[in-house]
């Protein structure tokens, strides 16, 4: 193997196994220039065959889960018989990637300084020169200041070419090993045969061709899919209040009249007698740092009297102008509709939530916008046409920025109160930065139409819409239900709250619209009692010096109190589900005003089980993970720190391991009690001697009477104890044998 390119290290990998069953004889293998990358992940290449390769301790038979290397074959221009520059610049391998049989897999520029250097003679090397340059800006840079690196064969250019239905997908790797290169933006290319109708997009339209205003254009795209919806989606419109005209306005809405003059609209704060139904829209947004325009006990009269349209910050604008375009006289915004200073209407308010997006025709989301004064017009760039040889056809070339359709990592998904807003919402107009995104309860897609998406919903990637995932999870069996419950919990707990006192109130609509479909079960503060074993063995994330400042008593056990996100993990479900040890005596939470929007007044949560008294010993370079073992005055073996010494050391029985809620808070060797919640198999298919565990809630008593007890953590003990005899660990005695069932409250 060629030396590593520029930025990685390689490294000799040495694998040994034992041969004889004392370990006396051993067999190795040595690997030379093994690439690390920057995160540490090594590439193992080997020209042996499968059965003579070891496979790090995996237990496989000799061709089980190995793959043959496959060495990528590059296609030259001149196997095309494509020699020469077109007189428009364009280069011999940007031809070969616009034929209509372009290869899987074609060479490109010898170097990146070879590529940089045709950026103003090649239209299409300047697009892959900047679709590169998104991964490493300064290229160019170095360029121009003379790098001989950048003349490297290390950087030598490649492409991979595939046909996608409508279009072609180019993605341009720099460096000499295919894998391990930097990767550019994805560069999709087109023809106005190939698109058909998403040719008449003004996204698809190439930069130099005049036509009708963009923001109209784009606007009756908005109105193409809302129609097809309603016409044809049924699980989009076979719910009681789906018919759009026909559901109930929210308390208050904002009402878009025409006005005469020069102002362009009559906008007014509408609060509709008894249950009059009209189809409104409904805005998502991020409030941001700075305090939008609001509505208050000061300024509600004046509200309902007349709003100036130029009173409004950028994206409201935007929302009333696309409202009233599109045929709609209502529009619902949070800041507005609710009285903000009155916390009777705010909680009111904020428990109607699920019935606000539920209800509403359509859902507009400032994806982007972190707050309201930024907008919600999507800037784009139009195609860029390159003439296709012996064809009156024109490539139109663009970026596919979105590699899918839900990205973490925009302002609107990063925020707490948005997560139910995209969840309760029948249909989603999303506006990015670059283009409009559609999602409903069947469909989502992209603007330019590369991203069609009908798969069903609870299978896609981060799709979180209830009234799409409901109907596929009705036919299962309860716990998918409570599965599902659980993944959107994880998805929410990661996202931010400029006040963690609203992490209850902003999940009140979800709860609501969940109800049924979990049975019709009573909500626990983020839990729910009839599946409350499961819920209560959530683990912290990011586990911090604090819980979270709740909005009133919210208890350790429940997963709103901690400081950041939370996992159910993997292997919640993997245990045997008949096998639970806990029983639920009594369970109660009691609000100072509505639930879920009001603070927490008081709870209690009464549980039998077996308790087990263990010692929280630390790991070391971790603060999170501790062990858990019988009470000794010092740890040593597998629960030791390696540096202690051994005459004075006690070998403890090691019982377990935790993952402690609080890290800062919580002094180590620490007495805990352990609560068992269920017993059954870590993983399945496995036979090792551990696997059998107990799953258990780590806790400590608040008082002497060692009937309350206070969540400091969750983990796993094993069947039996097991202390270190040399080199074995041996099994010492049953864990949990002998222990009564207490009634004990946790707190």
């Amino acid at each position: 193997m060629s030396r590593p390119p520029r930025g990685l290290n390689s490294v000799r990998v040495v694998v040994t196994r034992p041969k004889s069953q004392d370990g006396t004889e051993e067999e190795r293998q040595m690997f030379d220039n093994v690439l690390v990358n920057s995160g540490g992940l090594l590439a193992l290449w080997s020209q042996r065959p499968p059965e003579d390769v070891f496979k790090f301790g995996l237990p496989i038979g000799p061709d089980e889960g190995f793959q043959r290397v496959h060495r990528i074959r590059l296609t030259d221009p001149s196997e095309r018989r494509i020699t020469k520059d077109r007189e428009d610049g364009l280069c011999i391998y940007c031809q070969l990637l616009l034929l209509e049989d372009a290869p899987e897999y074609a060479a490109h520029q010898p170097c990146m300084g070879l590529l940089i250097r045709n950026w103003d003679r090649c239209q299409l090397c300047q697009l892959i020169n900047i679709s590169i340059g998104r991964a490493n800006p300064d290229w160019k840079a170095r360029y121009e200041a003379g790098d001989m690196d950048i003349a490297s064969p290390d950087t030598r250019i490649w492409v991979r070419s595939r046909r996608i239905e409508r279009h072609s997908l180019v993605v341009a790797t720099m460096g000499e090993e295919p894998d391990l290169g930097v990767q550019g933006t994805p560069i999709v290319w087109a023809t106005s045969k190939s698109l058909g109708s998403l040719a008449g997009r003004m996204i698809w339209k190439s930069i130099f061709e005049a036509g009708q205003s963009d923001a109209s254009a784009r606007l009756n795209v908005i109105k193409e899919w809302l129609e097809r919806c309603q016409s044809e989606h049924a699980a989009c419109n076979n719910r009681p209040s789906s018919n759009d005209g026909n559901c109930p306005l929210p308390t208050r809405v904002l009402r878009i009249s025409p006005q005469k003059g020069n102002l362009p609209f009559l906008i007014q704060l509408y609060e509709p007698d008894g249950e009059r139904a009209a189809p409104y829209i409904a805005l998502s947004h991020c409030w941001g740092e700075s305090s939008p325009l609001k509505t208050t006990r000061s300024n509600l009269e004046q509200h309902k009297k007349e709003m100036a349209f130029e009173a409004l910050p950028l994206t409201y604008r935007d929302v009333v102008a696309k409202a009233f375009y599109l045929g709609f006289s209502y529009l619902w915004i949070d800041s507005l509709c609710i009285i903000q200073d009155d916390s009777g209407d705010w909680e009111a308010e904020a428990a109607r939530m699920a019935a606000v997006y539920s209800n509403a025709t359509l859902t507009f989301a400032a994806t982007e916008a972190a707050d309201p004064s930024l907008g919600c017009c999507p800037q784009y760039t139009r195609a860029f046409p390159i003439p296709l040889e012996g064809d009156s056809q024109v490539a139109l070339v663009r970026f596919q920025d979105h590699l899918n359709l839900d990205s973490r990592d925009t302002a609107l998904n990063k925020r707490g109160w948005t997560f139910q807003e995209a969840a309760l919402s029948r249909r989603m107009i999303c506006f990015d930065n670059n283009q409009l995104l559609w999602k409903c309860c069947t469909r989502q897609e992209s603007e330019d139409g590369l991203w069609a998406v009908t798969a069903p919903a609870a299978r896609r990637t981060r799709d979180w819409n209830l009234w799409a995932c409901l109907p596929e999870l009705v036919g299962e069996d309860r716990a998918a239900s409570y599965a599902f419950w659980y993944k959107m919990m994880e998805d929410y707990s990661n996202r931010t709250f400029s006040f963690e006192k609203d992490k209850l109130p902003a999940l009140a609509g979800i709860v609501e619209a969940s109800r049924d479909n979990v049975g019709n079960a009573s909500p626990l503060l983020g839990l729910w009692r009839e599946d409350l074993l499961n819920g209560l063995l959530w683990r912290a994330r990011k586990p911090g010096g604090q819980r979270a400042a709740c909005h009133g008593a919210v208890p350790s056990w429940s997963w709103i109190s901690a400081a950041g996100p939370v996992s159910w993990g993997p292997s919640l479900f993997s245990l045997s589900p008949d096998e639970p040890r806990l029983e639920v005596i009594s369970a109660e939470v009691r609000w100072a005003g509505c639930p879920m929007t009001s603070a927490v007044s008081g709870t209690a949560l009464k549980v039998s089980g077996r308790l087990k008294e263990a010692t929280l010993r630390k790991d070391l370079g971790r603060t999170d993970f501790v062990y858990l073992s019988e009470s000794a005055l010092q740890p040593v073996g597998s629960c030791a720190p390696r540096d202690a010494p051994e005459e004075t050391a006690v070998e403890p029985e090691c019982l377990g391991y935790c993952h402690l809620d609080l890290v800062e808070s919580m002094a180590v060797p620490a007495h805990v009690m352990c609560l068992e919640v269920y017993q059954g198999l870590q993983w399945p298919d496995t036979k090792a001697p551990r696997n059998r565990v107990h799953r258990v809630l780590v806790l400590e008593p608040v008082d002497e009477s060692n009937s309350g007890f206070r969540r400091v953590g969750v983990g796993y003990m094993w069947q039996h104890s097991y202390r270190k005899i040399g080199t074995e660990q041996v099994a010492v005695k049953e864990t949990f044998s002998d222990l009564a069932r207490r009634t004990v409250s946790l707190l």
